[in-house]
């Protein structure tokens, strides 16, 4: 089994949390209250550096602390000898070239810093797949557990138009033969493999659909690119490659552009990990991983092939979920869709409370009333939520009647009906357990 976290932590630039149309209303609030403490003496330009740097620093923190608190519950969970819950896998997009978040800085002199750098180092090793510096303004960072048994074998930047900065890494397990780092080579038959990439999709591109489908044609060309000289075909190593990251679209979107694209004899069908709370976009209320404007959908997540002529396929999506802890919804006019008096009443209605008055709610963000762990100013992390995803590699997966690879099976949106008093719905699993969410509530999709 194999357990992937990805994540856009929200790059620090202009074209991010403070970005008009596309920053964070919660973020954009702090600054401006903290320029006008910190602007006496200076111009507004730099009051306002000032505060994004100041604010930035301690969001970085705060994302630490996080992951510092998910990493310790899974390394001393009684439950988790085996490292079961613990992520394999830690995919992290829109890194800022210059400003890494999961990179010490010289000054940043914080204890939870501090402790942060020393449990995450020992616990993951940094995958190296950077471009030629001033490449990129934003980058995606691709960390492998140390004790997951799994060694990595190549590392490439990707190129792509549409999916920018991204990152393809192949990984061997390893952790069943002697240490070697030829495993592969040595034993036969060869150990389990894995092909991961890690993306960050532009939103241009991916929201438009003749350029996300040339976009999704151009990516496939240079994953593929880096395979021609292996021993392996192009159908081995489909049959093992997982995609993750911030599509910037819709990830039901992106199955016709990929079953195009791989076009091995229709031998192989797209997957995507959905969670049960995304539907149909004519389908309202529902839930967003990211999107400013109110326009609402699930664009984070993975996506695997399932060979319809081996059974079972070789990668088995076993389950999606996610933890919404800190999450910034994006906002509209530097407000959040709720916060607009006068306004037609709206779907999937985010409103940040102040923690005072007769509605007697404590301080945050609320869904539809429904309040969302660690929203409030001083605590969120990003405009996207963490995701995770569990796979299943069958090693023992064996050839099928050739009759039954004719049969195409597609991937639907799941239908959910939405009950406007209840979060989460009956259809969910709650979890408040110490697990990867750490104690907050999460919500999984069981494959």
């Amino acid at each position: 089994m194999v357990k992937i976290l990805s994540w856009n932590t929200l790059e620090s630039g202009e074209g991010g949390a403070w970005a008009n149309g596309w920053g964070c209303p919660l973020e954009i609030q702090r600054r401006e209250e903290l320029i006008k403490v910190i602007g006496e003496n200076k111009t507004y330009d730099e009051a306002k550096s000032s505060a994004e740097t100041i604010l930035t620093k301690e969001r970085y923190t705060r994302i630490r602390k996080t992951l510092l608190e998910e990493l310790s519950t899974n390394r001393n969970s009684d439950s988790n000898k085996n490292n079961d819950d613990a992520s394999d896998f830690l995919l992290f997009q829109e890194i800022t070239v210059g400003d890494f978040w999961d990179v010490p800085d010289d000054d940043h002199g914080d204890s939870i810093d501090d402790e942060f750098f020393a449990l995450f180092d020992s616990l993951y090793e940094k995958v190296p797949c950077q471009p030629e510096a001033g490449a990129l303004e934003t980058v995606q960072h691709v960390y492998v557990r140390r004790d997951s048994g799994w060694q990595s074998t190549m590392s490439i930047p990707l190129q792509s138009k549409a999916l920018e900065g991204g990152c393809l890494a192949e990984f061997v397990f390893c952790q069943d033969y002697e240490p070697s780092a030829s495993c592969w080579e040595e034993e036969q038959p060869p150990p389990p493999s894995l092909v991961l990439v890690n993306l960050h999709g532009k939103s241009r591109n991916m929201r438009d659909p003749e350029l996300r489908r040339q976009g999704i044609l151009d990516l496939w060309e240079e994953i593929r690119s880096h395979f021609h000289d292996k021993r392996v075909d192009e159908s081995s190593w489909t049959d093992r490659i997982v995609l993750c990251g911030d599509w910037n679209t819709q990830l039901s979107d992106l199955i016709e552009p990929f079953r195009e694209a791989n076009g091995v004899g229709g031998i192989f069908e797209p997957a995507v990990g959905l969670l049960d709370n995304t539907t149909a976009t004519m389908d309202y209320p529902f839930f967003s991983t990211n999107h400013e404007d109110s326009f609402l959908a699930q664009y984070d997540g993975c996506l695997l092939f399932r060979s319809l002529e081996r059974s079972p396929p070789y990668l088995e999506l076993e389950g999606t979920s996610w933890n919404l802890t800190g999450f910034m919804p994006k906002g509209r006019d530097g407000k959040l869709s709720g916060d607009h008096p006068g306004d037609v009443p709206m779907y999937n209605n985010f409103t940040y409370y102040h923690g005072s008055g007769k509605s007697q709610k404590g301080e945050g963000v609320y869904l539809n009333g429904v309040f969302l762990p660690g929203t409030s100013p001083s605590m969120g992390l990003s405009d996207h939520l963490r995701i995770y995803t569990t796979i299943r590699i069958n090693r023992d997966s064996k050839p099928v009647d050739k009759e039954l690879t004719q049969q195409q099976f597609h991937q639907r949106r799941p239908y959910r009906n939405f009950d406007q008093e209840a979060f989460p719905s009956g259809h969910e699993e709650v979890s408040d357990k110490n697990d990867t969410n750490h104690g907050t509530r999460s919500r999984s999709l069981r494959g």
